[in-house]
């Protein structure tokens, strides 16, 4: 009789969420989880997981389960209220470092495994934590050198990441005789991105010119 009932729950559990066109995912289910559904038949992804699975009948007040990540549904239960209710494992497609539990409706945090009773709640949307850290950025240090004699050097500056436009790099005014064509990283002239690598660095770039008149010449700057 206790299968019977545990089956029939399951079944109306998965007509009901089918019905609100939920997706369901298999969870990673831990190990409180199993001895608290000790005994069942049902898989342990299945809708109904409650320790007391009865079938009280037409008019029972009942509490739905949600399980999200993100704005995804990813899973769900009925149960009736007052029944306990397992709190499910980390799911598939977060991984084990970056889960950090599950967030309910009533802002308090849980793990897999724990016991939930529900009383008269309608329903209760438990959202996966998401603990992944953002990557750490690279710092660089960019150094400028005129490259033309008589003409002051232009402020560093400090940047962030791996790439950098050249766009992005200070421009300076012509002269009387020479024009300013942009700069160069160890002779080569930078174009379009400069890849500053991944790891903190610094950098001194070097202006480049071109003699348009007079007898005004280029010289090597100390670097």
């Amino acid at each position: 009789m206790g299968n019977t009932r545990r089956t029939s729950l399951a079944v109306r559990s998965t007509l009901a969420f089918a019905a609100a066109g939920l997706s369901l995912a298999f969870f990673i289910t831990p190990a409180g989880a199993q001895e608290a559904s000790a005994g069942s038949s049902a898989p342990d992804h299945a809708l109904s997981q409650t320790t007391k699975p009865t079938d009280p009948g037409p008019g029972w007040a009942q509490t739905t389960f949600v399980y999200k990540v993100g704005d995804e549904v990813v899973d769900g239960e009925i149960v009736k209220a007052g029944d306990m209710h397992v709190v499910r494992g980390r799911p598939m497609q977060i991984s084990e470092a970056d889960f950090g539990g599950w967030l309910g409706s009533n802002n308090q945090t849980y793990q897999p495994g724990d016991i939930f009773k529900p009383y008269m709640l309608e329903t209760f949307v438990f959202t996966a934590v998401i603990n992944r850290a953002e990557p750490v950025r690279p710092v660089h240090t960019l150094t400028f050198r005129s490259g033309l004699e008589g003409v002051a050097d232009p402020a560093g500056m400090t940047v962030e990441g791996t790439t950098l436009s050249a766009g992005s790099l200070p421009k300076m005014e012509n002269t009387a005789d020479h024009r300013f064509l942009g700069w160069s990283l160890d002779g080569s002239p930078v174009e379009g991105e400069l890849n500053l690598g991944e790891d903190n660095s610094s950098v001194t770039l070097t202006g480049r010119w071109e003699r348009t008149h007079g007898a005004h010449h280029l010289r090597a700057r100390p670097v």
